[in-house]
């Protein structure tokens, strides 16, 4: 059996499509990781920045404390 090429427009089309169709789904996936990773980012600095607070209210706590016992 010998194998032709398939030179029909529709089936051209489809394979057209099929490459669009992987390329929006890589795009989508691309923005969808960014966006993991800017929110991830996101909360990390945002739990730095209260456990920063936290802890420099801790401190300022303690020194109260040691003002008054003194």
């Amino acid at each position: 059996m010998v194998r032709k090429e398939d030179n029909n427009p529709a089936s051209q089309f489809c394979m057209e499509c099929q490459y669009v169709s992987y390329y929006s789904f890589a795009k989508e996936v691309n923005h969808g990781l960014l966006y993991a990773i800017y929110v991830a980012e996101l909360s990390i600095m945002l739990f730095s920045e209260f456990l920063v607070r936290l802890v420099g209210l801790l401190l300022h706590g303690q020194s109260k404390e040691a003002e008054l016992i003194d």
